[in-house]
């Protein structure tokens, strides 16, 4: 198997552009990850080097506490949570959004659906590679659900057992594994993407 990746030239080396079966970013050959996972890298944020010692990690910022997929976490619109755990952390995926009546809204300017629903972000336009978001949500798709937690660190929450991360995970598996909820029983768990491409 051979993929081709690259940033700085798109449309070389793949030879087979374009097809089906071109290997390089989803985005580059109208196909873009958002369609899939609701998030990609190009809105994400970066921090490639060592962090800083001394500072803390940034937290995610709860959207809609009232959704079930923050079920037994007790937490309020506006707290924070996975800090601790270094869950944003390296790498993150977010979606184009705007702040309309009160919370987040995706604009679908980036192929992000619609029906997108934002559950947390975090505001990482400070991180020193790449400045952007990452933004938690769940969408339906096809009859099944897809939820992103938008990091590539939300392993470390798990392994550090924290609580928050560890009910949310609890909360997406039971449900997603239950039949006859308007998901056919199957839903598409992206817990740990870095990028879709």
């Amino acid at each position: 198997m051979v993929c081709y990746k690259s940033d700085e030239n798109p449309a070389t080396p793949d030879p087979l552009i374009p097809t089906s079966l071109t290997t390089i970013h989803w985005f580059h050959v109208n196909r873009p990850e958002n369609q899939l996972t609701g998030v990609s890298f190009r809105n994400g944020a970066g921090w490639w080097d060592d962090w800083p010692a001394g500072q803390p990690y940034p937290n995610y910022v709860v959207r809609d506490s009232q959704h079930w997929v923050f079920n037994g976490t007790r937490l309020q619109n506006g707290d924070l949570f996975g800090s601790d755990a270094q869950i944003l952390w390296d790498e993150t995926d977010a979606t184009e959004f705007v702040e309309q009546h009160g919370g987040p809204r995706v604009t679908g300017h980036d192929f992000t659906p619609t029906s997108f629903h934002m559950l947390a972000t975090a505001d990482l336009r400070s991180w020193k590679n790449q400045q952007g978001w990452a933004t938690m949500g769940i969408y339906q798709n096809n009859g099944g659900s897809v939820f992103t937690a938008a990091t590539i660190g939300w392993a470390r929450g798990l392994q550090a057992n924290d609580q928050v991360v560890s009910q949310i995970t609890k909360n997406v598996i039971t449900r997603l594994s239950e039949p006859g909820l308007g998901n056919r029983g199957m839903g598409w768990l992206s817990l740990l993407l870095d990028d879709a491409d």
